[in-house]
């Protein structure tokens, strides 16, 4: 950590202390703590690549700039410092060239986005599942822009393709058991010869446990990628 950035953190640690009674202030403790331990161990005195050296600039100039605004120690700057420090949190990832989950999160996600749009009907009906081309479309958008939204919308998706997965994986294992019969009653109910019957047997179950797999690493990562959103 360089002198400028380590100034900044500790007059937002003195205003921490000033304002201990505040109700927000643990969030801000905690968040506080989390920079130090990151910025501890981070060299920045030889950035020279232009955008990580942009970002550290600005990160300085907005800092110094809260610290004269904080000057009073009055608890209504704590919107101010949350908002920073989070901002610092996240470019902690691109002073440290740890931007790779992020790309990662954004291919679980859109693939999870599409098994899921394509399993769903049958359960949702193809309209309930239309609807969530909406958050869908806002999540993968809001994690390409690095936005907390993206966050939450993935985290919302998680638990509905959990529950299509496993529907779907039921009907596998029942196909499993029971293949003559659930071939015949399928072949029946989409009015389609056997051989054109059996794709529909065999493959959903396979794209569920394809899902269940890409959605469960998809939150896996999220949490990972959660402090590079803002």
């Amino acid at each position: 950590m360089n002198k400028e950035l380590a100034q900044i953190l500790t007059s937002l640690d003195e205003w921490a202390h000033r304002n201990s009674g505040y109700a927000g202030i643990k969030k801000i403790r905690a968040q506080l703590e989390r920079a130090r331990e990151r910025y501890d161990r981070l060299d920045l005195s030889n950035i020279t690549v232009a955008e990580p050296k942009k970002i550290h600039d600005n990160l300085i100039d907005k800092g110094n700039k809260l610290i004269k605004q904080i000057k009073s120690g009055k608890p209504e700057h704590s919107g101010q410092i949350l908002s920073y420090l989070t901002y610092l949190n996240a470019a902690y990832y691109d002073l440290s060239g740890q931007l790779s989950a992020l790309s990662v999160v954004l291919r679980l996600f859109a693939a999870s986005s599409a098994l899921f749009l394509v399993l769903s009907p049958q359960f949702l009906g193809s309209a309930l599942a239309l609807v969530f081309l909406v958050p869908i479309f806002l999540g993968i958008n809001a994690v390409k822009n690095r936005r907390a939204l993206g966050y939450r919308m993935g985290m919302m998706l998680f638990p509905i393709a959990l529950a299509v997965s496993v529907l779907w994986l039921r009907f596998g294992y029942n196909a499993m058991v029971n293949y003559p019969t659930v071939l015949t009653q399928t072949a029946e109910v989409l009015n389609k010869p056997p051989e054109v019957a059996r794709f529909f047997v065999i493959v959903p179950p396979v794209l569920a446990l394809i899902l269940l797999v890409t959605s469960s690493t998809m939150v896996y990562y999220l949490q990972k990628i959660k402090d590079m959103l803002v």
